[in-house]
């Protein structure tokens, strides 16, 4: 149950800090809002993925120190 619950903070927070960083870029808006959602959703995907490799990558140096 943990794990599901460190797997939901972590998208939750690749979506802040996605938002976050919309926040502060200088460049123009797209036109089309379509755009603008799957640009978002791709950052997203990918903190998501980076967070997760990190996290699952410390879990099994853990598993791995214990033995």
């Amino acid at each position: 149950m943990k794990t599901k619950t460190s797997f939901s903070i972590m998208a939750i927070s690749s979506m802040l800090i996605t938002a976050i960083l919309y926040l502060i870029d200088n460049d123009p808006p797209y036109a089309d809002f379509s755009s603008t959602v799957l640009e978002f959703s791709i950052i997203s995907a990918v903190f998501f993925t980076i967070f997760s490799a990190l996290f699952l990558i410390s879990k099994l140096i853990i598993r791995i120190s214990k033995v």
